[in-house]
């Protein structure tokens, strides 16, 4: 969402910033007792989350801008929803206390929620498990490792066809997907799993002195790219599946 950010007033400008930094995430931006969305994310999100789209002011072009809001005391009903339908949420907080700042009060972006690394307990199902998966696809052969975070267990095996992957799949039913691999069996894994979040990635094989070693640790290793990934799932020893 590149936009002309000096047409728009400070808070929007801090809003565009954000959504610069997180494009491939709903941003719920807060504004006192409120997370607000606005522009694309409201438009997309209201109808979603089964609230209000409203607007805020206008844009250079003299049009309204697209917002929707939930408390900020609810937000984790309407974060798990977004989740579960494959999306990922970038929480902008206030950094300081509206009361004892002068002009506009500082925002960042603290935290990033993606459906295979949620760790918040009033986010998580207890009954649930929310696996986040990696497969690394190379001359034949399959990588693939999958973590439950919450625990803090990570699973990697190599396999030898697609087949093979595919019971995968289903025996762990991943929430989030990262593929390094073809295009072709990525597009089958997408249509395979169609409420996965999936993102295509890339690794880099060179470091590794054996084939096998190469396509479990690569798997692992996207894991751990993840922005929100903490110490717990870098720490973790892979058991064998």
């Amino acid at each position: 969402m590149k936009k002309d950010r000096d047409a728009y007033t400070p808070v929007m400008q801090q809003f565009l910033r954000a959504k610069d930094a997180y494009p491939d995430a709903f941003i719920f931006f807060r504004l006192g007792d409120f997370y607000e969305l606005f522009f694309d994310d409201a438009v997309i999100a209201a109808p979603l989350l089964e609230i209000a789209l409203t607007s805020r002011g206008k844009g250079p072009d003299d049009e309204p801008i697209p917002m929707a809001g939930v408390p900020h005391h609810s937000v984790a009903g309407y974060i798990q929803k977004l989740t579960e339908l494959g999306h990922k949420v970038a929480l902008c907080e206030q950094m300081a206390d509206p009361s004892t700042v002068r002009g506009v009060v500082p925002r960042e972006v603290v935290r990033v929620i993606t459906p295979g690394l949620c760790l918040e307990e009033e986010l998580l199902d207890a009954r649930a498990e929310r696996y986040l998966a990696a497969i690394v696809a190379e001359e034949g052969k399959i990588g693939f490792a999958a973590l439950e975070l919450s625990i803090g267990q990570l699973l990697a095996t190599s396999v030898e066809d697609e087949g093979a992957l595919f019971a995968e799949l289903v025996r762990f039913s991943p929430k989030e997907i990262r593929i390094a691999g073809p295009e072709p069996i990525a597009q089958r894994i997408k249509r395979a799993m169609p409420k996965a979040a999936i993102e295509v990635a890339h690794f880099d094989k060179a470091r590794y002195a054996d084939a096998e070693a190469a396509l479990i640790e690569s798997s692992e290793a996207l894991l751990t790219e993840f922005q929100s990934l903490p110490d717990l799932a870098r720490d973790a020893s892979a058991e064998a599946i």
